[in-house]
């Protein structure tokens, strides 16, 4: 069951900090952000362009922090990944050898997401920052529409 989230306001979050590697679930923050802003959780022409409501998100987000000289990443998990709170060892393994590396650990997900990171990181001095908050659970509406799009309305 997808949990309805809400981005929050992360300013002052990562004083201190030299470097935030974002760590993003795949799967409720896009849900949640494609019903606010009314965009296709999914179209053919995401996959072709690769730039869409979710990817400008976190692209903002990151720009904000550049603009303060924060050097900031992705963690890069595979395509196919599972939702964050499924996560096999291995990509915990991967997300703890490239979080030593940075200051923070900025969690584009739930609490369940909040708390892989931090189980996976915890051997490491990072700073945690989650940057949704759970307002509940989500039950949207899906819709599928011809060429393969799919639309989730609230």
């Amino acid at each position: 069951m997808p949990m309805l989230l809400r981005p929050v306001d992360s300013t002052g979050k990562f004083e201190s900090c030299t470097s935030v590697l974002f760590v993003i679930c795949p799967v409720c923050p896009r849900m949640c952000l494609s019903v606010e802003k009314k965009e296709p959780y999914f179209s053919i022409s995401r996959l072709l362009r690769k730039k869409d409501f979710f990817s400008e998100f976190i692209a903002t987000r990151r720009e904000a922090l550049e603009r303060e000289k924060i050097h900031t990443d992705c963690f890069k998990t595979p395509f196919l990944s599972a939702m964050m709170c499924l996560w096999p060892e291995n990509l915990r393994i991967q997300l703890m050898r490239q979080a030593e590396h940075f200051d923070a650990v900025a969690v584009i997900g739930c609490q369940s997401a909040v708390r892989t990171v931090t189980a996976a990181t915890s051997a490491l001095n990072v700073r945690i920052v989650p940057m949704m908050e759970e307002h509940g659970v989500a039950n949207f509406k899906a819709e599928i529409h011809f060429p393969f799009t799919m639309e989730l309305s609230a």
